[in-house]
């Protein structure tokens, strides 16, 4: 009974884990989603300085947001969002409006598929 007892417990405290970790990468990546809100708009008006300057706030925010993730989810991923950033900058330098909201457009979906992707469900657990 006891034993049944522990392993009961330290499933409930992996699964408390789990949903804190999923919690803290949607915070995360909100904080680097939000600058990138900031590029679209002013991509609509091609107020290319201030897309410039929203884009490096995205970078600085992935920068802080980077060390956290390493231990939480997959190397490609993380490369995947650093690229993106980049391939971002480099439009934006470029004024190229069609290659920067494509690339604004895949980094939103890789910084909101990580959660996804680490969110706990039946999937995960079996």
């Amino acid at each position: 009974m006891k034993l049944l007892l522990i392993v009961t417990l330290a499933l409930l405290l992996l699964l408390a884990a789990c949903i804190g970790n999923v919690s803290l990468l949607e915070e995360n990546a909100a904080a680097v989603l939000a600058p990138l809100d900031a590029v679209a708009e002013a991509l609509t008006v091609a107020d290319w300085q201030q897309a410039d300057r929203a884009c490096a706030r995205a970078a600085a925010a992935w920068r802080q947001v980077q060390p956290h993730w390493e231990m939480m989810i997959h190397h490609d991923a993380m490369n995947d969002i650093g690229v993106g950033l980049l391939d971002l900058q480099t439009a934006l330098r470029q004024r190229d409006q069609t290659a920067a909201e494509k690339e604004l457009t895949t980094l939103r979906y890789y910084l909101t598929q990580v959660p996804e992707n680490e969110r706990v469900d039946w999937s995960n657990i079996l």
